[in-house]
């Protein structure tokens, strides 16, 4: 814990990309880390969010109504509303 935390703050440590952000932005695209399970800051929680609703008031709560109804509340969010729920959680 605490030589964790110690070497973490190390420059030579600090500096250092994680593999998986080194490879994925070696593609082209842009690494974003949210803290862990904290759905303010992270924008695909309010879009589940948004589908688990849709979902909710369309299931009839079988197993085949919910895996019927899950791909269209997916598909039921609109895009302005993710982009919206990507610019709040900026």
């Amino acid at each position: 814990c605490c030589a964790r935390h110690i070497l973490s703050n190390q420059p030579d440590f600090f500096d250092i990309k994680l593999l998986i952000q080194e490879i994925i932005e070696a593609k082209g695209h842009k690494v974003i880390f949210y803290p862990k399970f904290y759905c303010k800051l992270n924008y695909i929680e309010m879009y589940w969010g948004a589908a688990k609703w849709y979902a909710h008031q369309q299931c009839d709560y079988s197993w085949t109504g919910l895996q019927r109804v899950v791909p269209l509340a997916l598909d039921s969010v609109l895009i302005n509303h993710i982009r919206k729920y990507a610019r709040k959680s900026a």
